[in-house]
């Protein structure tokens, strides 16, 4: 009775342990998700000699054959990862022309340290490749401050629409959030930016400008300007 008591406790343990994992679901990681994942961001590494991405469709990543894209990245090629799960790692690749983003397995990954930026890490203007959505900071007047001010284009096929917002604040370890407006209007402005080891990762609220404008992206730090 002994022994069919722990094989029972024992299978319930091992139902549990299944039930309590959960699968990753579908369309979660993509550039649009990316910037907002609001669980904070890592830097890692590839360690193998390469890896692909693969995509958030339905049954991915597991189906490998079926998931995996095209691009792939090579040993000693850093990434920033936004959520993990069930060994997987949702990552941000920074690319000459466009970013790439989907799933990529823990084990072909080592995680960085992430430092914690001083002022003037901050400081420049931001753009996200050729795109006219920049972000600019600067030191604002008074000590411990930055100023920061953005603007976004949206294309459509029959219009164009606009956002900008601008503020003044402190930075909190890697973060940064800007408040247009009063905190008390669930329509004020709202800006979070996290700096990860170089790249500047945005998240808005989608009420900084016209339709479909947001500044949700991850940004690189532009050449200083010349005049």
């Amino acid at each position: 009775m002994k022994w069919a008591s722990l094989v029972c406790l024992s299978f319930g343990v091992l139902v549990s342990s299944a039930a309590i994992a959960k699968p990753i679901k579908p369309y979660e990681c993509r550039n649009g998700y990316f910037p907002n994942y609001t669980k904070g961001f890592s830097q890692a590494q590839v360690v193998v000699p390469n890896v692909h991405f693969m995509n958030d469709m339905l049954a991915c990543p597991y189906d490998t054959k079926k998931c995996a894209m095209k691009a792939y990245i090579v040993k000693g090629d850093n990434v920033l990862v936004a959520q993990r799960q069930d060994g997987w790692s949702c990552v941000w690749y920074h690319g000459r022309r466009h970013e790439y983003v989907g799933w990529m397995e823990q084990s072909a990954l080592r995680t960085l340290s992430t430092d914690t930026p001083n002022l003037s890490a901050w400081i420049g203007h931001w753009g996200y490749y050729n795109t006219p959505n920049v972000i600019s900071i600067r030191k604002g007047k008074k000590a411990g401050t930055l100023y920061v001010e953005g603007e976004a284009i949206w294309e459509g096929i029959a219009s164009v629409n606009s956002g900008s917002f601008s503020g003044v604040a402190k930075v909190k370890g890697n973060h940064l959030s800007i408040l247009q407006g009063e905190d008390s209007d669930p329509y004020a402005c709202r800006v979070k930016l996290t700096l990860i080891n170089g790249s500047l990762i945005a998240s808005d609220n989608h009420q900084c400008g016209g339709m479909n404008v947001t500044f949700s992206n991850v940004y690189t730090k532009k050449r200083s300007r010349t005049h």
